[in-house]
């Protein structure tokens, strides 16, 4: 059961991004965290509190405007106190200039009492 509402919450945050609401997903992590982007390029690097997390969102909107996600799979595992869940996803957004761009790629989480402790996008 605990898992299924996991993966609920999970859907949810992909959800709401995808209907350009972003404002409510830094709320879903605890104060200390670590959010990270693979790679060097504008969204790469490591925040770890809620106000760099919340400025990264703002920034992930305002250079991908009408980023989409689909998401092709969400696993959860562990207990309350300790949550490992992956959801793997394809994404598409339109860059500078009005071209289409697209990704594939997984993030990783670490919940614990249902906060975000950690968050890795791959």
């Amino acid at each position: 059961m605990y898992h299924a509402i996991v993966k609920r919450k999970l859907l949810s945050a992909f959800a709401e991004l995808n209907a350009g609401r972003y404002e409510g997903i830094p709320g879903q992590f605890a104060a200390r965290h670590c959010h990270s982007m693979v790679g060097s390029h504008a969204l790469g690097g490591e925040r770890r509190d809620l106000g760099a997390t919340t400025r990264w969102y703002a920034r992930l909107q305002r250079l991908l405007p009408g980023l989409r996600f689909e998401v092709d799979g969400v696993w959860v595992s562990g207990w309350p106190w300790r949550t490992r869940a992956v959801v793997a996803w394809r994404d598409r957004f339109q860059l500078p200039g009005g071209r289409e761009g697209s990704n594939c790629g997984m993030h990783e989480f670490e919940l614990r009492w249902g906060r975000g402790g950690s968050a890795q996008c791959l």
